[in-house]
């Protein structure tokens, strides 16, 4: 079979990149194309997955995301209709859904997270797969039928948590003092339309705070060209402290040597919560089921408000082992799903 796979985002390339290599090595022929945005591309790359690069980024304006959806759609619509896919996959892409179903193609959407945009898939995805965590009565809400979702176990991290195996050369990679207190900063989705701006007021009050803790380095990956100017004329100001990697970077190995964890974005918090390093979210927009299951565990803590950047606990963590008690293979599941679907 021909599977067709979407990546626009950089969590994209470390969920599907085992899931590509299992279809492979059973004899199916895998395709991916990638949005050209926010180091998908470097990410392929580190992971040894060829690609297409096909679309950009139209920037955060409704009017400008819109108009970017019907051009990215029209390619994905020519580039598609040539090679005679069985399926296609994604996390996520209205775009890869809108150009399938306009060619008549089996397709599947996978999301962990429920309050993203889902009317398109509602309509139009063959399946929908999510995690058993959220509740039917949302899925309900977004006019999803039942009867069209896949559940899973677990967690989508899981997938590539299982083989995860350190490399401390990062730390002499990014010159980082191991005796520091070292933090891993992600900021805000600012161009996902669920991204509420009082994130970003959170994120700076963050930075500030901790460029005034004592042996502290902040490794911050900015997600866009913008953001990484704003960093960098923040850290110049502080005469040091924040160091910003200069490519794109192995996350799940950076986490595991941070003692701490904070964070606008939501697989980066579940990555920590699941290496078990401590994990803080400045995430504004509404919560998902996931991250209030972690919540309630105390897997992941949530700043809500300025005042609770003090709640922060600033210092050198223990390792243990993983966190998250796996049922299922999550790999093989997903695999079989998607083979079953497309024949």
């Amino acid at each position: 079979m021909k599977i067709w796979f979407d990546l626009c985002h950089p969590p994209h390339v470390l969920f599907f990149a085992p899931q590509i290599q299992e279809l492979n090595r059973l004899g199916h022929e895998t395709v991916v194309t990638v949005r050209d945005r926010f180091q998908v591309s470097e990410l392929c790359d580190m992971a040894g997955i060829e690609y297409f690069k096909i679309g950009r980024d139209y920037g955060k304006q409704k009017i400008l995301k819109a108009r970017g959806v019907i051009i990215r759609t029209i390619q994905m619509y020519r580039f598609a209709r040539r090679q005679r896919f069985n399926i296609a996959v994604s996390h996520g892409s209205t775009y890869q859904v809108l150009a399938a179903s306009l060619l008549r193609i089996p397709c599947i959407f996978m999301t962990d997270y429920e309050h993203i945009y889902l009317r398109i898939a509602s309509k139009l995805a063959t399946k929908i797969i999510m995690p058993e965590i959220i509740p039917d009565d949302i899925i309900n809400k977004k006019g999803i039928n039942l009867h069209n979702v896949i559940r899973y176990p677990g967690f989508k991290e899981d997938v590539y948590l299982e083989n995860f195996i350190p490399d401390s050369t990062i730390i002499d990679k990014l010159k980082i003092n191991s005796g520091n207190i070292i933090v891993t900063l992600r900021p805000p989705a600012v161009e996902a339309h669920y991204h509420n701006p009082q994130s970003e007021k959170l994120f700076s009050e963050v930075m500030f705070y901790l460029s005034k803790k004592p042996n502290v380095t902040m490794i911050v990956l900015p997600r866009t060209k913008k953001e990484k100017r704003k960093v960098q004329d923040f850290a110049h100001d502080l005469n040091g402290g924040i160091i910003i990697p200069s490519r794109a970077v192995n996350g799940l190995n950076l986490i595991w040597h941070s003692d701490l964890v904070i964070s606008g974005g939501g697989t980066m918090n579940r990555e920590a919560a699941a290496l078990g390093v401590p994990v803080y979210t400045i995430f504004r927009g509404t919560i998902g089921a996931v991250d209030r299951f972690l919540g309630k565990k105390e897997r992941l803590h949530f700043i809500e408000k300025v005042s609770d950047i003090e709640k922060i606990k600033i210092e050198k963590r223990i390792r243990g082992k993983n966190q998250f008690d796996r049922r299922v293979n999550l790999k093989s599941f997903l695999v079989e799903r998607i083979i079953s679907i497309a024949s």
